[in-house]
């Protein structure tokens, strides 16, 4: 409980006198005294006071301690989780990267693997198509000389009857028909391995 009372109020406080009333000079030693102890009291109270208000502001600075300590460990866990997702999110990026490069690869390897079998597969038919002209040209050719060592021989023929001699039975080719050219199967199987028939 509060009280504005002072040791000074104390000690000049009087009462009234009745008869047969108290000693004065007992009363007053006896203020005095509660004076004094009164005095005393107060200043225990002060230093008390002094003291609850250090000890709360300790426990104030003990708190703000406590709670800069538990947002200095929410934030030390936070940036931990933080620096953990970053570092998943950056390997988890490498992989998708280093899956796309492969892709990337795969898909390069596979076009040109296309390509070569495309450029291979035209490269026979040209094979083809050339060695079927060339043997077609050939065998034109060989009819072509046949046809024409049939009609030099039949102009022979003929001339020999129209003369009256005797058709000898064997016919030494002159000098013209033997340079001519004359095409015939070893000739073709020589061109044929020089120009084999391409396989798919």
């Amino acid at each position: 409980m509060t009280t504005n009372l002072t040791p000074n109020e104390i000690l000049q406080k009087r009462f009234s006198q009745v008869f047969r009333g108290l000693n004065p000079d007992e009363v007053l030693d006896f203020l005095r005294l509660v004076a004094s102890e009164f005095e005393e009291l107060l200043r225990q109270n002060m230093i008390l006071s002094d003291k609850v208000k250090q000890l709360e502001e300790a426990v104030e600075e003990y708190r703000h301690m406590e709670t800069t300590l538990k947002n200095t460990l929410i934030s030390s866990q936070k940036i931990g989780q933080e620096i953990k997702d970053e570092a998943e999110r950056k390997s988890n990026l490498r992989i998708r990267e280093a899956e796309l490069e492969a892709e990337r690869l795969i898909q390069r390897a596979r076009q040109h693997k296309d390509r070569l079998e495309e450029e291979t597969f035209q490269l026979l038919n040209q094979h083809k198509r050339f060695r079927a002209e060339f043997m077609t040209l050939i065998e034109t050719h060989r009819k072509m000389v046949q046809t024409q060592d049939s009609r030099l021989l039949l102009d022979h023929n003929l001339k020999d009857a129209s003369a009256g001699q005797p058709e000898p039975e064997i016919e030494q080719p002159d000098n013209e028909e033997a340079e001519k050219p004359q095409v015939g199967e070893e000739e073709i199987k020589d061109l044929e391995i020089l120009f084999p028939e391409g396989k798919e």
